[in-house]
C-alpha cells in the first residue's frame, strides 16, 4: 500500500505525529518534543511504541537541527531521514 509523504523539516514535528526509524522498533508515537537549547543542534524526541511489546516505557530520539522527515498527508510521519 502506497502512503502519500510530504518532506517536513524536523521543526515541524508535532506531538502525537507517528515516526517509524525505519527498523525493529515499528510505528512510534511522539510524546514529546525538546528544541535545540544554548549552543546544541539537536532536537530530542520522546517517543512511545505502538507496535513492539517491549517497547512500554518511553525513548528518546536525537535528530539534528535542519533534518527531515517524510510525513504521511492527515499528520503521521512515517519515515525518517
Amino acid at each position: 500500500m502506497e502512503r502519500n509523504t510530504v518532506a517536513t523539516p524536523i521543526e515541524d514535528l508535532k506531538e502525537h505525529d507517528l515516526i517509524t526509524n525505519g527498523h525493529e522498533l515499528g510505528l512510534l508515537r511522539v510524546k514529546s518534543i525538546e528544541p535545540p537549547s544554548g549552543n546544541s543542534t539537536l532536537y530530542k524526541v520522546e517517543v512511545v511504541g505502538l507496535d513492539a511489546t517491549d517497547l512500554s516505557k518511553h525513548i528518546t530520539m536525537t535528530f539534528y537541527q535542519g533534518s527531515t522527515v517524510q510525513v504521511q498527508q492527515g499528520g503521521a510521519v512515517t519515515r525518517l531521514h
